[in-house]
């Protein structure tokens, strides 16, 4: 069944709850009381001197890479939010790809969570700026099929 008036699929709910889910993850406290923003600014401590120790505000980051990755993946998601109800097939399908890149570069944190059997050091906000890129990605992706194929594909 294509998605579309008759299944009951709203193109721009996703988007809407994807965007309120990011938006509200920079407010909510990220790593016990640390907030998104905060936890946002210490990612990139390596490459951009935090005024606020890191560890000062109780963040310990023993992998720089992946939390630097998980930060800038913040810079894709508002561009991407604002464009998918615009896209064409091609560009919605590399938006997905790459949306669903993005939410597996963040769950990083969670799978050293599980691993280390840590689970209430998570807060809310990570699991809001997880769901976000979740709900942005199955946007894209369901916003492909529900496009047209071109002839001749």
């Amino acid at each position: 069944m294509q998605p579309g008036p008759r299944s009951g699929f709203r193109p721009g709910l996703l988007e809407l709850s994807a965007l309120a889910a990011f938006i509200g993850c920079w407010f909510l406290p990220v790593i016990d009381d640390i907030n998104g923003w905060h936890a946002f600014r210490a990612s990139f401590n390596p490459v951009w001197s935090y005024s606020r120790d890191a560890r000062a505000i109780g963040l310990e980051l023993p992998d720089d890479l992946p939390f630097f990755l998980g930060a800038l993946t913040n810079f894709i998601f508002p561009p991407a939010c604002a464009w998918l109800p615009f896209a064409a097939r091609r560009g919605l399908r590399n938006a997905a790809i790459a949306l669903a890149v993005c939410f597996i570069i963040n769950s990083y944190s969670l799978t050293q969570i599980v691993i280390s059997r840590e689970f209430t050091s998570l807060g809310v906000g990570y699991y809001a700026w997880l769901v976000a890129f979740g709900l942005l990605a199955t946007a894209a992706y369901q916003r492909m099929r529900a496009e047209p194929v071109p002839a001749g594909t």
